[in-house]
């Protein structure tokens, strides 16, 4: 037995679509697949829910379901009033962090802090995630954060072509990034040299 869990079928118009979906039956069905037309959505749609997420091609964008929204929502507020959770707790929260980040445009820059907090507590109990964390003040505003923006989150499906590309580049001495033909980078510092170089 042969499955395909999910396909996704574009074409440039409501027409076209339609004709690739019933193109796309016909072949699988003459191959011996089944289709199972309760599980499918066979009607051309600007807006779907795919793979857990709300994609509007109307306005270009992918969203949180509601059910995430809320979801993610009361895990940061939980949180929030939970004066020492558990590491497994946090890490649960980041998890959900996590997964939303293809519907939450700027989500990635507002986990690290929890994320460090985590990672620092796990080192001080040797892994055990039933030991009890604080958070850092940056964390609690992070988690603000996510508390505030996740009912109006999304991110854009196309961001355009950058306008401006930097690469860095970090060792254990030193550092250096470049923009164009513009350079700079430097010796960390004896105390800079004791982190890790994602620090």
């Amino acid at each position: 037995m042969y499955l395909i869990d999910d396909s996704w079928l574009t074409a440039d118009n409501f027409n076209l679509c339609t004709k690739n979906v019933i193109d796309t039956i016909w072949l699988l069905d003459k191959v011996v697949f089944v289709i199972h037309p309760e599980k499918s959505v066979l009607l051309p749609t600007q807006i779907i829910t795919f793979l857990g997420f709300v994609v509007n091609f109307i306005l270009m964008q992918v969203s949180l379901t509601p059910e995430t929204v809320l979801k993610l929502g009361h895990a940061c507020e939980n949180l929030l009033a939970t004066l020492s959770p558990s590491i497994r707790m946090v890490a649960q929260v980041l998890g959900l962090m996590t997964a939303s980040f293809p519907a939450v445009m700027y989500g990635p820059l507002h986990h690290t802090f929890l994320e460090m907090d985590k990672t620092h507590a796990l080192k001080l109990h040797k892994g055990n995630f039933d030991k009890t964390m604080g958070s850092s003040k940056e964390a609690i505003i992070d988690l603000k954060w996510w508390v505030t923006n996740l009912p109006t989150a999304y991110n854009l499906i196309n961001h355009g072509d950058p306008q401006v590309t930097m690469t860095t580049d970090a060792s254990l001495i030193g550092w250096g990034c470049c923009i164009a033909t513009v350079t700079s980078g430097g010796n960390w510092s004896p105390d800079e040299a004791q982190h890790d170089i994602n620090y």
